[in-house]
């Protein structure tokens, strides 16, 4: 018994002493297993020094996080035990475990007054707890001494002391809203990765510049030749400042200071609501609701929106989900989430929340006031033989005794129905008949009509997975193409009205039934009716199967990529290889998704139990860096005084539609010219096309600044491959005003 107290007590001792922070007094590495370590390994100047105000004395040191996700280092002067808090002193990155530790690190302090250091002392934070884990120290022997004021500045301007003060600003589209994402973004693109150096941000606009000091000659000359060589930032100026300017510049605050958006914190912002409030729907109609969100102190988050009724969350909804998102891939940006109900229920308000996914917690919501109402829609009714026929306007009509397709004739000259049926009608199909027949000679216009209903065969449709059920009208004639859509429920009737002589197939697809199709052609003044359009679940047996191989460019290892169809999905394996097992019959879309990689996506058509080979191939996203000038009083003379230019980066999808009149930023509609990515080229084309005088491209054999005037060329529907070199001009969109750009790069080849 005396043994086991014994034993128990050394356990308890060494928990205690394995849990104790990794704290040095001296500059040691700790050793403690699974503990961040700290080292100093020298000061620049050595110790004992004399130093001028405003001159840094550096601490180079090394760490390693050990079980740390993410920390912050600073380093800092003591007097006399305490931290001497008068001087000015570097700010601190966020140094993540997939980086690694790193070689010899600095850090920084200066005073611009006399003051004497005897400690150095260096501190490890951890990000996430906020908590202290880490210290290193080190006697020294340091002393500043003031400037005499009555002395000339003229030291200060040489080229040995010299300060400079170096600016720079992100290239479009890349947009930091904070000092530390500017930051993060320079050290990112910068093999030195330059932390040490006097950082300072403002704010012009809606735009953030940093500005870098630094009194080493050779650190000016590698940081601006870096710079300019930089595809997400642009060197904007270097100069020599004056003591006044250093000064000035000194006084914007701590590098770490926010843009007047707050850095630190996750926002959430609801945008409006689809339909606006109030407002009342059937069962199962969709409540849309739109956000703006912002990721601050989170890398990684999920939000969801949801229906609350007093205050509560209103049962017996169904809702979107939520991916990740990932501010190392968006900061900031806008989303769409949505909610409904399949029987009457009340909503008076909209919570929209953020979860932080490391953590599991709520870091961020925001609430709406509403008046939401869901009513209950029409059931379908027992199929019931009906002696009411089809109401014509004048009330003469007759109907076959067919049980699978009747004809039905108006006393109207030229007027058909023609109908098609599974079983007997119910009162319902008659009153569209009726409704379809008054508009179609109200109209006055060659058009016909189709009226359909769509059931299952289990009669859940529209139930389950609402949000996957569809039709797709698609448009099949001559001269047009697309389709517009719509979602169903069990029952519904749908009426489509088209011109005479239009081809069309109606599709219907849902992930737990086969999916439908017909072929249609719409004639003057006739209505079709299709009452037999029964949809049959997906079985083992009827299931499809998609095998297929994920190629990504280069050869990169694709392993571990997500692909998925419908709420069908599976990971591929070591060679690339897939296997999508359940699927329904008719066109599929097939989607796997890679950081980095286009393309990864595709339609396959499958029919019942068919199993059939699709491979995806993914290239790298390509982006364009161009130079470009617009001319917005109308001349074509690129060489005036009036021309706007600019060095911007573009992309699909992130800066696809381009007006050169907004300065050169994504509009929705009337742009200059549409760019899109396939396979592994560029491309830009009209898209908003208004007529032959307006927007038009034409491809000079000319460099930019060779090319003086726009030329005289008209409309033409040709796509031009971005190419390094190729220049371009523009007819804008309102055929008026006039444009060029030069490419200068294309990034990811």
């Amino acid at each position: 018994m005396k043994l086991n107290i014994k034993i128990l007590i050394v356990i308890i001792i060494l928990s205690s002493l394995l849990s104790i922070p990794c704290y040095s007094s001296k500059s040691k590495l700790v050793t403690q297993k699974g503990c961040c370590k700290l080292k100093i390994i020298s000061t620049e100047p050595n110790s004992p020094a004399q130093l001028k105000a405003g001159q840094k004395a550096y601490v180079n040191f090394k760490y390693n996080m050990g079980e740390y996700d993410s920390v912050q280092i600073w380093v800092m002067p003591r007097t006399n035990g305490s931290d001497n808090k008068r001087g000015v002193y570097h700010c601190s990155p966020v140094y993540n475990k997939y980086d690694g530790s790193k070689d010899t690190i600095k850090g920084y302090f200066l005073f611009n007054e006399s003051a004497e250091v005897d400690e150095v002392i260096i501190r490890m934070k951890d990000v996430k707890s906020g908590e202290y884990v880490c210290v290193a120290k080190k006697k020294v022997d340091l002393k500043w001494h003031s400037h005499n004021k009555e002395e000339p500045t003229e030291e200060t301007e040489s080229t040995e002391t010299a300060t400079y003060i170096i600016e720079f600003t992100p290239i479009l589209p890349h947009n930091p809203r904070t000092a530390r994402e500017l930051l993060r973004e320079f050290n990112r693109n910068h093999s030195l990765r330059v932390r040490t150096h006097h950082y300072r941000t403002k704010v012009s606009g809606n735009k953030l510049s940093g500005f870098i000091c630094t009194d080493n000659p050779g650190d000016m000359k590698a940081l601006t030749e870096m710079l300019k060589h930089n595809k997400q930032l642009e060197l904007t100026s270097v100069r020599v400042a004056t003591q006044q300017e250093f000064e000035e510049h000194r006084r914007l605050g701590q590098p770490s200071l926010p843009t007047p958006e707050n850095e630190q914190e996750n926002r959430l912002e609801i945008l409006s609501t689809v339909p606006a409030s109030p407002a009342v729907l059937n069962a199962g109609d969709k409540f849309y609701v739109n956000f703006r969100y912002t990721l601050g102190s989170s890398e990684n988050v999920q939000i969801w929106a949801r229906p609350q009724t007093n205050g509560r969350r209103t049962p017996g909804y169904a809702a979107h989900g939520s991916g990740g998102y990932n501010k190392k891939e968006k900061v900031t940006g806008i989303d769409q989430g949505y909610f409904f109900f399949d029987k009457p229920t009340k909503v008076d308000e909209i919570l929209v929340y953020m979860k932080d996914i490391k953590s599991g917690k709520t870091v961020c919501s925001v609430k709406k006031k509403v008046d939401l109402k869901w009513i209950d829609y029409s059931k379908p009714k027992d199929m019931k033989t009906s002696k009411i026929q089809p109401k014509c306007s004048s009330g003469k009509c007759s109907v076959s005794s067919s049980p699978k397709k009747a004809e039905v004739k108006s006393s109207n000259p030229g007027c058909t129905i023609e109908i098609h049926r599974s079983g007997e009608f119910d009162n319902n199909i008659f009153d569209e008949i009726k409704k379809a027949h008054d508009n179609l000679f109200k109209s006055g216009k060659n058009k016909g009509a189709l009226i359909y209903r769509v059931r299952s065969e289990d009669g859940q449709l529209g139930r389950k997975r609402y949000n996957h059920s569809r039709t797709e009208f698609h448009w099949t004639g001559r001269g047009r193409s697309g389709y517009k859509s719509g979602s169903i429920n069990e029952g519904e009737i749908t009426v489509v009205y088209e011109v005479q002589g239009q081809p069309a197939e109606l599709r219907v697809s849902h992930p737990d039934y086969h999916e439908f199709k017909r072929p249609i052609i719409f004639e003057k003044q006739k209505m079709i009716v299709w009452d037999d359009i029964v949809l049959n679940r997906v079985t083992d047996e009827t299931s499809c199967t998609i095998k297929g191989t994920v190629q990504l460019e280069d050869d990169v290892n694709p392993n571990g990529i997500l692909v998925s169809s419908g709420n069908t999905s599976t990971f591929v394996d070591k060679e690339g290889d897939f296997v999508l097992k359940g699927l329904r019959s008719g066109e599929v879309r097939i989607n796997a998704r890679r950081p980095g990689y286009f393309g990864l996506f595709g339609r396959v058509n499958i029919t019942k139990g068919e199993t059939k080979q699709f491979n995806l191939k993914g290239y790298r996203i390509r982006k364009a860096k161009v130079k470009w000038v617009y001319q917005p009083d109308g001349s074509k003379n690129f060489t005036n005084e009036n021309v706007i230019e600019g060095t911007a980066i573009i992309e699909d999808n992130a800066l696809d539609r381009i007006s050169f009149s907004e300065g050169f930023s994504q509009v929705c509609r009337e742009s200059d010219f549409l760019l899109y990515q396939s396979k592994n080229n560029l491309y830009i084309k009209n898209f908003d096309v208004c007529g032959s005088n307006g927007p038009a491209i034409f491809e000079a054999n000319n460099t930019l600044d060779k090319l003086k005037e726009a030329p005289n060329f008209n409309y033409t529907d040709n796509t031009h491959t971005l190419k390094v070199g190729k220049v371009f001009v523009f007819r804008c969109y309102d055929g008026e005003h006039y444009a060029k750009m030069e490419v200068l790069d294309i990034i990811g080849d």
